[in-house]
């Protein structure tokens, strides 16, 4: 299981905003396996970082080929996040898992917003409120459909699944089902920014929230925003924040944008930033949202 800081996933405080439209959630019938764990993790997430002495993570069991929880705590809260994928139904999303668990354990499901750094934005959830659902039985599955307005198309969303159990005993999560686009996403570009630095040179950077089967990024320059050549290219090796130096002489106004490029061929392009040629401040380096471009 890969571990991050993902406190905020845990907090309902530090999330943007709540989905403005409440999820209407119905039991389905339709549920295919999406994701099996039989050999991997699948990108999913468990948080290292806990807000209470309660929190546990899940760690896949290559063994079991699930994810699995076994603190040997009775009282605790334990979560799994799913990498980003493509929401492909206008307004809603069939979601389901097979598990076991101690009898009395409740669940969470939240569909938040595909970026990995805080603030975020709940989409979606089957608690429109505090209030969590009890498991039906201590092994099983759930198929549940999801209906909800801010569900739109082409949005990059993640699946947030949590567990409460006040009875000691392994929570075992297996066999996700989900009615979304392909998946995980190669990145997951969370910034692109420049800056100018003494010598002449414009700076680069841009900030990666998820990174998989990612073979590199090739940095392109502009004079109209139209026509893009290829200015240097970074290879991948599973940072955070990327950067290169362009290093040819500015004479006039520039756009840059970034393309990653994944093992399959397939490609994203960041949105395209302008570096005038005049000396002005440049901004510092920070996190920008933005929509992606992808093929």
């Amino acid at each position: 299981m890969k571990k991050c800081l993902l406190i905020a996933l845990m907090a309902t405080s530090v999330f943007a905003a709540i989905a403005q439209s409440p999820t209407i959630v119905s039991t389905a019938t339709n549920c295919t396996v999406f994701r099996n764990f039989n050999t991997s993790d699948e990108s999913f997430s468990s948080p290292s970082i806990y807000s209470s002495a309660e929190d546990v993570s899940f760690y896949w069991n290559a063994g079991a080929g699930a994810e699995i929880e076994n603190s040997g705590l009775a009282i605790r809260n334990a979560s799994l996040i799913s990498p980003a994928y493509v929401q492909n139904l206008p307004g809603q999303v069939t979601v389901g898992f097979r598990y076991s668990a101690p009898a009395g354990t409740l669940f969470r499901i939240r569909v938040i917003s595909g970026i990995s750094q805080p603030p975020l934005e709940v989409l979606a959830t089957t608690a429109n409120g505090p209030v969590y659902t009890a498991l039906p039985d201590t092994s099983g599955n759930i198929c549940l459909l999801l209906s909800d307005a801010d569900l739109t198309i082409g949005r990059e969303v993640r699946f947030e699944f949590t567990f409460k159990a006040s009875l000691p005993g392994n929570i075992l999560f297996d066999d996700l089902a989900l009615t979304v686009a392909g998946g995980p996403l190669p990145v997951v570009f969370e910034g692109f920014v420049a800056r100018k630095n003494s010598n002449g040179s414009i700076k680069l950077l841009w900030d990666v929230g998820t990174e998989i089967n990612v073979q590199g990024y090739y940095v392109e320059s502009s004079i109209n925003a139209v026509d893009f050549t290829t200015a240097g290219y970074v290879s991948a090796s599973g940072k955070d924040i990327y950067s290169l130096d362009y290093t040819e002489k500015q004479l006039q106004t520039l756009f840059f944008r970034v393309k990653s490029v994944d093992l399959d061929g397939k490609f994203k392009y960041t949105p395209v930033i302008k570096v005038y040629a005049k000396e002005q401040q440049m901004p510092q380096f920070k996190y920008t949202r933005y929509r992606q471009l992808s093929r």
